[in-house]
């Protein structure tokens, strides 16, 4: 199975995870913004369409973070990267994944991926 295709749990479409995955990749969004962002905007989607006036509202969200944002669909080739995994036989699991690390899921702000 390829790593874009695991089984994902019933809470998240594959578009999601997807959109989840190039989220964790934006430079500056480190675990603890990666959650005030989606406690704000409920689904990455919402994030990527947000625009600057709205990113703003978001404790810790400054200029770059909202150039890095703004840019990650044109720049983060999601497929790609999932590719690149699958070429290498890196399995990627996201902590939205039922098979991430539970040792992850325990620490305060777990890494996205």
């Amino acid at each position: 199975m390829a790593v874009d295709e695991k089984p994902v749990s019933e809470a998240y479409s594959q578009e999601y995870r997807r959109e989840f995955f190039r989220l964790c990749l934006v430079p500056g969004v480190g675990p603890v913004l990666r959650e005030r962002l989606l406690e704000y905007f409920g689904d990455p989607n919402q994030i990527f369409a947000a625009p600057p006036s709205e990113l703003v509202g978001v404790a810790g969200v400054g200029p770059s973070v909202i150039k890095s944002i703004s840019s990650a669909i044109g720049e983060i080739d999601v497929d790609a990267e999932f590719q690149l995994c699958r070429e290498n036989g890196i399995d990627i699991s996201l902590c939205i994944d039922s098979n991430y690390p539970k040792r992850l899921q325990e620490i305060p702000a777990p890494p996205g991926v």
